[in-house]
C-alpha cells in the first residue's frame, strides 16, 4: 500500500491509496485545554475587574455594585503587606485575596476584611 502526505490550507492528511481506494486519514484533534487552577494567594496594589471572588478577601477600600459576602468584618487602617502591581482583568480568582483597593461590579467571598465599602448606586 502506497502511502502519500498532502497538506492544504494548513492540515495534513495522510492518503492511503491500494487496491480498495482511497482512504483518507485526518489528524486527531487537538487536546481540550487544561483550566489554570486559582493562585492560593493573591496579592496586589489595585484590582479593577469584573468579578472578585475569594473565599477570604481583605482591602482597605471595595467599590463595588454588589457584595456577596458571609461575613464582613470593618478593620480599622491599611493592610499589613506591602502591595505590588495593579491587576486588571474580567475574572480575578483566589483562596485569598490581598489588595489595597478592589475595584469591582461584583466581590464574592466567604469572609470580607475591609476598612470601608463603597456603594457605586
Amino acid at each position: 500500500m502506497d502511502r502519500q502526505r498532502v497538506g492544504f490550507a494548513g492540515v495534513l492528511l495522510v492518503v492511503s491509496i491500494g487496491s480498495g481506494g482511497c482512504i483518507v486519514e485526518s489528524p486527531p484533534p487537538p487536546p481540550a485545554p487544561v483550566a489554570v487552577p486559582a493562585p492560593r494567594v493573591l496579592s496586589a496594589h489595585d484590582i479593577h475587574a469584573d468579578v472578585v471572588r475569594a473565599r477570604i478577601i481583605r482591602a482597605h477600600d471595595v467599590h463595588t455594585d454588589n457584595i456577596r459576602a458571609q461575613a464582613i468584618y470593618e478593620v480599622e487602617g491599611r493592610p499589613g503587606e506591602p502591595h505590588r502591581g495593579d491587576i486588571r482583568a474580567e475574572v480575578v480568582e483566589a483562596d485569598e485575596i490581598d489588595a489595597h483597593d478592589i475595584h469591582a461590579r461584583v466581590v464574592e467571598a466567604g469572609a470580607l476584611y475591609v476598612h470601608k465599602v463603597h456603594a457605586r448606586r
